[in-house]
Formats: structure tokens, sequence, C-alpha cells
């Protein structure tokens, strides 16, 4: 699940919902939102209250997960 929420962010610069990673989950036997919510436990990502994801991981500065940001230096 984790690596699908990194090649999600990664190809669209946004933040996958549940819905989009629920093939995910199946293949696993689980429901996305429970996925989520272990990643977030683990902290690998955060999560909002609705079970979105706010910030790939808590080190990563918050901002709402909306387009990808370049940190070219």
């Amino acid at each position: 699940m984790h690596q699908a929420v990194l090649r999600y962010f990664a190809e669209t610069g946004t933040a996958p919902g549940p819905e989009v990673l629920e093939p995910v989950a199946e293949q696993a036997g689980r429901t996305a939102r429970e996925l989520l919510a272990e990643l977030a436990a683990e902290d690998f990502l955060t999560l909002d209250e609705a079970g979105q994801i706010t910030r790939r991981t808590p080190s990563a500065p918050y901002r709402p997960v909306t387009a990808y940001r370049s940190m070219a230096v």
C-alpha cells in the first residue's frame, strides 16, 4: 500500500483517496481505510479526520497535498 501511495504521488502530484487505493487493498483482503490507518499509525503518512492523506510523512512540512512542489536546490 505504501508503494502505491508513493507511486500515485509521483504520477499525479496529488494524494490518492481511499477509493483509488481500494484495488490494492483488496489484494491483501483488507480495505484501503484500514491499511491507510496502519500506515498513519506507523508514521508513514498523516490522515485527516475524514481519512484523507494530508502529508506523506510526519517530517514533511504541513501543506495540504494537492500539487507537486519541486524541492530542487
